[in-house]
């Protein structure tokens, strides 16, 4: 997913504009002359796209083995999960690049990444793979539930944002073109204040749980992981600012998504446990 988010921010995502090709290509030349003079096919960016498929083509060959170790050890409903959402996800790879990465293609591609992810976390639990021993108290379990639907809201706003280019909708942060509230309002605006409050309300919802873990009896992993979650999600709200204040620079935007990816994995694990 931080690939896909780098090929994109680096204006690479059709660099190749033909699947399972490129180019006509299995693997493209590194000769400029080869390819049209036109700057969406420089070398840099044609590899950039390359390498998103190689590692998308390394990362089904490893869920084909993880199938494998599910089917014997009974995990068949999940094993099939996992087939089913890489083969969709796959289709809609060739789908992103057929239709130019259009907008709804790119947030649908994310979104079947995420349920992977999500259905791939449950999986690892099963051989024991879990950030504590013990689940979370019921009162963090509907907090980290919360957590997790503002979480996956909050990436697929960023989608939207990123694939539609409005990510400089407004032009400052914190403030928005000079005002806390925008005074004028478009729909590119409307979608990145929206991305900007449901951070807000993921960062203070992982305050909660930090609170939360600190006035109940709560075992000492779970107040470290709610201090990880409030120091990663201020993390996250900065990288934001940096993509502002230096105009989206690809590292920055591909970090950007990391980190949410991340925070994305331990609110599953956490409120599934």
């Amino acid at each position: 997913m931080a690939l896909g988010a780098l090929t994109r921010a680096s204006q690479a995502g059709v660099a190749c504009p033909d699947w399972p090709l490129c180019h006509g290509q299995i693997i493209p030349p590194l000769d400029a002359a080869f390819y049209p003079a036109d700057p969406r096919y420089a070398v840099y960016r044609v590899y950039f796209e390359f390498i998103h498929r190689v590692a998308a083509g390394l990362l089904a060959l490893g869920t084909v083995a993880f199938v494998v170790v599910g089917w014997r050890h009974g995990m068949r409903r999940r094993a099939t999960a996992l087939v089913a959402i890489l083969s969709l996800q796959i289709g809609m790879g060739a789908v992103t690049v057929w239709l130019r990465n259009a907008p709804i293609t790119v947030v649908v591609h994310l979104a079947l990444a995420l349920s992977f992810l999500a259905v791939l976390i449950a999986s690892a639990r099963s051989f024991g793979l879990r950030l504590s021993r013990e689940a979370p108290p019921s009162h963090m379990a509907r907090l980290y539930r919360a957590w997790l639907v503002l979480v996956g809201m909050q990436l697929l706003l960023g989608g939207v944002v990123s694939s539609r280019s409005i990510g400089l909708a407004c032009a400052d942060f914190p403030l928005c073109n000079g005002f806390p509230i925008p005074v004028y309002w478009t729909e590119p605006i409307a979608w990145q204040m929206a991305h900007r409050i449901v951070g807000y309300a993921v960062f203070l919802v992982a305050l909660g749980l930090l609170a939360a873990s600190r006035m109940q009896a709560t075992n000492p992993r779970e107040r470290a992981i709610a201090i990880g979650l409030v120091a990663g999600v201020t993390a996250q709200i900065l990288l934001g600012g940096f993509n502002v204040w230096f105009r989206i620079p690809p590292a920055v935007s591909a970090t950007h998504l990391a980190c949410a990816v991340l925070l994305f994995a331990v609110a599953v694990e956490r409120a599934t446990s």
